[in-house]
């Protein structure tokens, strides 16, 4: 078995639209380059397919650390501080990175870090079978 859960590119999105938006390839940031999410999908397929839980069962620990908090390790807190210093300099130019600066903000390790609205999502993912929309 194998399953390609990539996501497909946003249907009205062409080389055109690109260049009319002032690129002359794809941009590394903003929402041009976001593909519509599959993975979502994906875990329901596999879960009804091959799984003994529900995707319900398997998201609720995720679920509750996006609600009550985790840890952050020094490991993930390298990352995300490259990820909000990366972004961070390009958000001058792509005005929908802020939103993300705003809701992940910097952290450090040893922090208890809460995600409320990725927790909704999960939960919204979960109550819809990989359906949410």
């Amino acid at each position: 078995h194998g399953m390609n859960a990539s996501g497909r590119s946003p249907r009205k999105l062409s080389m055109e639209e690109i260049r009319k938006r002032g690129f002359s390839e794809m941009p590394k940031f903003g929402w041009l380059p976001v593909n519509v999410p599959g993975v979502p999908k994906a875990w329901a397929t596999l879960i009804n397919d091959f799984g003994n839980l529900t995707l319900k069962e398997v998201l609720a620990p995720a679920i509750r650390a996006a609600s009550e908090g985790f840890a952050i390790t020094p490991v993930t807190a390298k990352y995300w501080q490259a990820a909000y210093s990366n972004y961070s300099r390009e958000a001058e130019n792509f005005e929908e990175i802020k939103p993300w600066l705003d809701i992940f903000g910097t952290v450090s390790a040893g922090e208890i870090k809460t995600l409320p609205h990725h927790a909704e999502t999960l939960r919204d993912i979960a109550e819809t079978d990989g359906k949410s929309v």
